[in-house]
């Protein structure tokens, strides 16, 4: 049966050799984007041959459930994949999860809206428990993705599978129906900081606090550029620039006011702000016990913008 799931702006399509063509163009167009990401294929995986065979094999695999990704109103283009393989049932019902997108269509928010979708489907249609994503450490926009979609950081395997022919470690990325079925809890989930020199501000918090960037996204028609920096246990501060926002003066102000980073220790407090300190950064207030116990300084960045240092 060739199903058909439907979100806000996709639709979600069972596997059909029907699809041959439009998977052969998604494939071709992507080789060279999906390379990076995917073990070696042989020149005989760019045929239509292959793929209305594998597609034929999927129909008949009851240990697999594809999902190909369309944009409404553009039913004869392949956009990207969703793919629970090794369903395994009995004491498990468990699987692995790959997902993949279209170079062109990156940044819209398609595959989280599609992952959320597909994965409610395996739990509730299919009766699994637990979903398993294997994820390359340094594949940070899946990374992000995975996150967005409610997957949790399980640990990590080291030379764990062969991609692009090189053994590559890879983060266990897990979601539990349990999890999913639990009422979201709120929180910040980022906060966000216009910034005059993007890539200063970016190198600042990378190299001080540790922070990994995401990939720069830029809107060329809003004049817009902006990272993500995330920290550890999910924490993210978004950077952001664009050609048409004022200057704002550095002193306080009503509305934002600081970001506090956590390093762990009252010896890094102390330790991080003489770096910054010899560093040529402003120091506002030095290492101290405030008087509702934070063990804390105060530092201007490259911008002006006041970073609390704590424990």
């Amino acid at each position: 049966m060739n199903k058909t799931y439907e979100t806000n702006r996709l639709l979600l399509k069972m596997s059909h050799d029907s699809f041959a063509d439009m998977v052969l163009d998604y494939c071709t167009r992507n080789k060279e984007f999906l390379g990076e990401w995917e073990p070696i294929r042989e020149e005989a995986f760019y045929t239509k041959e292959f793929q209305k065979k594998q597609l034929l094999e999927d129909m008949d695999n009851k240990d697999l459930f594809r999902l190909w990704i369309f944009k409404k109103g553009q039913v004869d283009k392949i956009i990207g994949c969703l793919s629970f393989t090794n369903i395994m049932r009995g004491a498990f019902l468990s699987c692995f999860f790959g997902y993949k997108l279209d170079e062109q269509e990156l940044n819209h928010g398609y595959m989280t809206e599609a992952i959320k979708k597909a994965t409610q489907v395996v739990f509730d249609e299919l009766g699994l428990h637990r979903i398993e994503a294997n994820i390359m450490p340094k594949n940070k926009r899946s990374l992000r993705v995975a996150s967005k979609a409610g997957f949790y950081k399980e640990g990590i395997s080291y030379k764990y599978l062969k991609i692009n022919g090189e053994w590559e470690d890879h983060i266990h990325m897990v979601l539990l129906k349990e999890l999913q079925d639990k009422e979201p809890e709120l929180k910040i989930e980022h906060i966000a900081l216009y910034v005059r020199d993007l890539e200063q501000a970016k190198k600042f918090y990378v190299n001080y606090f540790k922070g990994q960037a995401s990939e720069k996204y830029t809107n060329e028609i809003k004049g817009f550029s902006s990272y993500f920096i995330c920290f550890s246990q999910n924490s993210r501060l978004e950077l952001m620039s664009q050609a048409d926002v004022d200057e704002r003066s550095p002193k306080v102000h009503l509305g934002y006011a600081h970001i506090a980073m956590s390093v762990g220790t009252k010896e890094k407090v102390v330790s991080l702000t003489q770096q910054l300190r010899e560093d040529g950064f402003e120091i506002v207030s030095e290492p101290r016990t405030t008087g509702d116990g934070y063990f804390e300084s105060c530092i201007l960045d490259q911008e002006g913008n006041r970073i609390e240092i704590t424990v």
